[in-house]
């Protein structure tokens, strides 16, 4: 019941219910609690979970909690990132114990809406700039009970981006009309967050934040999903982009390199983004540079705040050495 109350301690509730209270209280059993029950109808209620920062506008629907069960099944609908939404209630238990109040969601929403949600992710929040459209996503909600996880509240997001167009580099680009997976798991920490995602079958990554700055993180591209789990084990301080791709287009590269930079740090230029990015270290089949096409070709990027640039290296069979290409201007 402790942890029921903790649980819902953020949540606050504004609007008109209609509510049935039962209350049970033991009587001459001194170790015994009190049993609680509580259904609910709501009715054009806005919800605001600021463990979290959403909050959900127009609810109609059931609430019926239980310190017993926890919440138990019920589905509302509402207005969650400006679109309609509905959520469903419920409660998971292990070995005859309540473990998780489960809060499952449906709606659509827009790149400006997931940019702006005040949780997010600096990374993510570059990618959804890169994009434009709307889609929908299905999220889920998870409030532990056990006491025993090191996280209380976990967030999993999935979508497969259907009308959503995104300007990334090859092969990671979309049109609005091409379906792609994207798993997003966020684990709300103390002091940070722990992400884990897929975007289609060639991306991946591994962050740790602490108040919403990166500390530590890989992002692996490519199909060798084995490797990218064997590489988060030893993944160091900052921001490390590792893999192999079939081809790079380096131009697209450097453009989105420099866009991360420009917009993490709301200047022109991307030397702000040189105190999280370690390295892009990824072997292509193909590189694509200056209208030419060499086979075979190892590129590593490293951002270089001393000459203001992408200090690039190329290492292949028909082409080797160093250069720096500037930072766009702003």
């Amino acid at each position: 019941a402790e942890s029921l109350k903790d649980s819902f301690a953020s949540w606050e509730a504004d609007g008109d219910f209609t509510a049935g209270i039962e209350v049970l209280v033991p009587l001459a059993q001194s170790e015994a609690t009190t049993e609680v029950r509580l259904d609910m109808q709501l009715a054009a209620n806005e919800l605001r979970i600021n463990d979290l920062d959403l909050a959900v506008g127009g609810l109609d629907g059931a609430v019926i909690f239980d310190t017993r069960s926890g919440l138990e099944p019920s589905s509302l609908t509402g207005t969650l990132f400006g679109e309609p939404v509905t959520l469903d209630l419920s409660s998971e238990f292990q070995d005859g114990e309540l473990s998780a109040l489960l809060v499952a969601g449906q709606g659509s929403t827009t790149p400006a809406e997931m940019i702006d949600w005040p949780r997010q992710s600096e990374f993510v929040r570059d990618l959804f700039r890169q994009s434009e459209g709307r889609f929908d996503y299905q999220a889920q909600v998870r409030i532990d009970q056990t006491g025993d996880a090191d996280t209380g509240i976990s967030l999993q997001v999935n979508t497969n981006l259907d009308g959503l167009a995104l300007s990334l580099p090859e092969p990671f680009a979309k049109t609005a009309a091409e379906s792609r997976a994207l798993d997003l798991h966020i684990d709300f920490l103390s002091d940070g967050q722990r992400l884990q995602g897929r975007y289609g079958p060639q991306l991946g990554w591994q962050l740790e934040l602490s108040n919403q700055q990166l500390e530590s993180g890989l992002v692996y591209v490519g199909d060798d999903q084995a490797q990218f789990e064997m590489l988060t084990e030893n993944a160091g301080s900052g921001l490390s982009v590792l893999g192999e791709v079939s081809r790079i287009e380096l131009d697209q590269w450097l453009t989105f390199l420099d866009a991360v930079g420009a917009t993490a740090e709301g200047g022109g230029n991307a030397t702000g983004f040189s105190q999280t990015l370690n390295v892009v270290d990824i072997d292509a089949d193909i590189l694509s540079i200056y209208d030419q096409e060499l086979p075979a070709v190892a590129v590593r990027l490293q951002p270089d705040s001393n000459q203001q640039g992408w200090l690039t290296e190329l290492e292949g069979e028909t082409v080797a050495g160093t250069v720096v290409i500037p930072y766009a201007a702003g």
